[in-house]
C-alpha cells in the first residue's frame, strides 16, 4: 500500500506541474471575460497538487529503511528559519505576524522529513488564523534535555473533545469550510514517530490559539 501510495503521487506530480503552468500561460492570452472562468480552475488545480504532494510525503514518512539510511545532524535552528521564511509572504497576505525565536539545537534524523514536518504545522496555522493574529516557532532544548520544536499560534484553537483523531488521516481539526487535505497532522504524526519524539498539543499561551511541542530525546542530540 505505502509502495503504490508512493508510486501513484510521484507519477501525478509532474502533470499536474505542467498543467498548471499550461493554465497560467493560457490565462495571459484570454480575453478579460473568458480569463475570470479559466481562473476558478486555478485553487481545485492547486488543492489537487498539494494533496498529491502530501500523499507523497505521507507514503516516504513512513519508510523505516528511508530514515535508516538518511539519519544525520539536523540544525534545528537553521531549519526553523528557512521553513519562516518560505511561508512569510503566505503570512503577509493575511496580516498575520510569523515570528521565529531560534535556539541552538541539533537532532539527528532526516531533514527533509523534519522540513515536512515544520512545514506542514506552520501552513496549517496560517490557513485557519484569523486575520491579524499571531504565530510562533520556536527551537532549543525542552525539559528533558532534547531538542524540541514549537509552533504556537493565538488563534480560535482545537477544542479538547477534537484532540485525540486531529492526527488521524483526513480529519480536520479546524474550520472545515478553509482548504486543506486532511493529512498535513498526519505526517507530523508520522514523522514524529519515525524520530522517536513526543508530539503534544495543548492551548497556547493564556489559554488562547494551540501549542504543538515536538521533543526529540535526549540521545539523539
Amino acid at each position: 500500500q505505502q509502495a503504490f501510495l508512493s508510486n501513484a503521487a510521484h507519477q501525478l506530480r509532474t502533470p499536474l506541474a505542467g498543467l498548471q503552468t499550461q493554465l497560467e500561460l493560457t490565462l495571459d492570452e484570454l480575453p478579460p471575460d473568458a480569463r475570470s472562468r479559466v481562473s476558478r480552475l486555478q485553487e481545485p488545480l492547486h488543492r489537487i497538487a498539494h494533496l498529491t504532494q502530501q500523499m507523497l510525503a505521507l507514503a516516504r514518512s513512513s519508510s523505516d529503511a528511508v530514515l535508516a539510511t538518511e539519519r544525520r545532524p539536523v540544525p534545528l535552528h537553521a531549519l526553523a528559519a528557512s521553513v519562516v521564511d518560505d511561508f512569510l509572504d503566505a503570512a503577509v497576505a493575511k496580516d498575520i505576524d510569523l515570528g521565529l525565536e531560534p535556539g541552538e539545537a541539533t537532532v539527528q534524523g532526516s531533514a527533509w522529513m523534519l522540513r515536512e514536518l515544520l512545514a506542514n504545522l506552520v501552513e496549517n496555522a496560517i490557513r485557519y488564523l484569523p486575520c491579524g493574529g499571531r504565530i510562533t516557532v520556536r527551537c532549543g532544548v525542552g525539559p528533558g534535555g532534547g531538542a524540541c520544536i514549537e509552533v504556537e499560534d493565538d488563534g480560535p484553537g482545537i477544542p479538547e473533545s477534537a484532540r485525540a483523531g486531529i492526527f488521524e488521516r483526513f480529519r480536520r481539526g479546524g474550520d472545515a469550510a478553509a482548504p486543506g487535505s486532511g493529512l498535513g497532522l498526519a505526517i507530523v504524526r508520522e514523522v514524529a514517530d519515525r524520530h522517536d519524539a513526543t508530539l503534544t498539543l495543548s492551548d497556547g499561551a493564556a489559554g488562547r490559539g494551540a501549542l504543538f511541542h515536538l521533543e526529540f530525546p535526549a540521545s539523539q542530540n
